[in-house]
């Protein structure tokens, strides 16, 4: 998809509030204008925002900043936000909104407003290889008397993982180092609970890890984009805007590329979240 013309990536997002067009001006009417709009992206987050080998910052979500700031006309300044800043950056209007694979959860919804969802995200385990087919089935991990799981620390995970899990200890596991318990700096956990998208990625650095969907159980999880300053008009905005980015094939195309791993110009299939996690298609 096209980039947009004007883009800055910033090395530290600033202290400052983004300043607005007058008293309860709009997202969209202060972005027009200041003349620019500023996107928080968290780092680190394959397959939505992470740099590539060649060091640009890449993914579905900064892509879709791309076609926002297009659908606006105004250049685009990205800006690094730490996941656990997220709430405290949206309410100060430092960011106008942050686009990177952000789940909705009921305390989250409660302090930022969201846009609607773009996508929806499969619960799933991360594992050791030799234990993805255990895991792979939620009565057997139903069975496991006091197993651990590491949880993000958010409590809507939390407390759905226990409810599907009773039998489970939950291990919160810090929002800004997805890959802690690989590293070991999580002790006796025995999976860590993710998506099937952010845990393929991760196997990718560490081979010796699987993702294990625990079926029938399909929980689906939304993600969507958090706006400043509670700015309602910003977020049906950008609803609108979401559904006709659905309609007119650019999600998909988005979703294909970055997820699926699809390539107009490759020769062999390319490596697949639904074929190779969650065996569809097979």
């Amino acid at each position: 998809l096209p980039l947009a013309a004007d883009v800055t990536v910033l090395d530290e997002l600033p202290t400052e509030p983004l300043p607005v067009a007058r008293e309860g001006a709009s997202l969209i009417e202060s972005v027009r204008s200041r003349g620019r709009l500023r996107v928080g992206f968290v780092p680190n987050q394959a397959p939505f925002s992470h740099v590539n080998a060649r060091g640009a910052l890449v993914g579905f979500d900064v892509e879709m900043a791309h076609a926002l700031a297009r659908e606006l006309a105004a250049p685009l300044e990205l800006a690094p936000v730490a996941r656990d800043q997220l709430v405290e950056v949206l309410e100060a209007g430092r960011v106008d909104l942050v686009m990177a694979g952000i789940l909705v959860t009921t305390r989250r919804a409660a302090r930022v407003t969201f846009s609607a969802p773009y996508l929806d995200e499969t619960l799933a385990f991360l594992v050791p290889d030799h234990r993805r087919a255990e895991f792979s089935s939620a009565a057997r991990v139903r069975a496991i008397e006091g197993v651990r799981l590491g949880v993000p620390d958010l409590p809507y995970l939390e407390q759905l993982v226990a409810r599907e899990f009773p039998n489970a200890t939950v291990v919160p596991m810090p929002l800004n180092d997805p890959e802690a318990p690989l590293a070991g700096r999580v002790n006796s956990v025995a999976a860590i609970v993710l998506t099937a998208v952010r845990g393929s990625f991760l196997t990718l650095l560490h081979p010796s890890f699987s993702v294990a969907v625990p079926r029938p159980l399909e929980i689906e999880l939304p993600l969507a984009y958090p706006v400043a300053r509670h700015d309602v008009e910003a977020a049906r905005f950008l609803s609108t805007w979401i559904d006709l980015k659905k309609k007119d094939g650019t999600i998909q195309a988005l979703y294909d590329h970055w997820i699926l791993g699809k390539d107009a110009k490759a020769k062999e299939p390319r490596w697949s979240v639904l074929r190779d996690v969650l065996g569809w298609g097979r």
